[in-house]
């Protein structure tokens, strides 16, 4: 069944932006829908180069930064394809893939598609059995023993010490620094 609405679909799509062009000639004539389709191409070939210079700056700074993988970096990569899959509707002919393509285009309807379509690649991930890894850069210190214990200094309303559970790498296995 759903190979068949995209079936469906598929062969709709540009019935319907044959017939949206030929409507759109006859109310204002060939000029303004060239125009109109040549303004849609050129903004679609800005956000395409716009998406991959996203891309690049975010793949940059994941290798940079590797705690930069768990914190922003699925956001990043995600809305660089959002706007990328918005330029490419934008450079097709036709004015409903352009409808959609500005949509992707425009910065709040893709953040809210984004969140869309985290929430859902996230949960498929977490079927999968992928697990996310958080990272945080710091050192171990060990205390001398005549050392005050960790604890409840004066003056600290906290009560317990803050214990941070995890895994201690060496060095030549945890992340690089420059």
């Amino acid at each position: 069944m759903r190979a068949l609405l995209i079936l469906f679909g598929l062969i709709a799509w540009p019935i319907a932006e044959i017939w949206l062009v030929v409507w759109l000639v006859g109310q204002f004539g060939w000029a303004p829908v060239l125009i109109a389709g040549a303004v849609l191409l050129g903004l679609g070939l800005a956000m395409t180069g716009r998406a991959t210079r996203a891309w690049s700056r975010t793949i940059e700074r994941a290798q940079a930064d590797p705690g930069y993988m768990n914190t922003g970096f699925g956001a990043a990569m995600g809305d660089a394809g959002l706007l990328f899959v918005g330029g490419i509707l934008l450079i097709l002919p036709g004015f409903i893939s352009g409808a959609v393509g500005l949509v992707l285009v425009f910065p709040p309807t893709r953040t809210l598609i984004r969140r869309g379509f985290g929430g859902r690649v996230d949960s498929v991930a977490s079927a999968r059995g992928y697990r996310r890894v958080t990272v945080i850069e710091g050192e171990t210190v060990v205390r001398p023993p005549d050392a005050t214990p960790p604890g409840p200094q004066q003056g600290d309303p906290g009560g317990a010490p803050r214990v941070i559970m995890g895994e201690i790498m060496p060095p030549t296995e945890g992340p690089q620094r420059d």
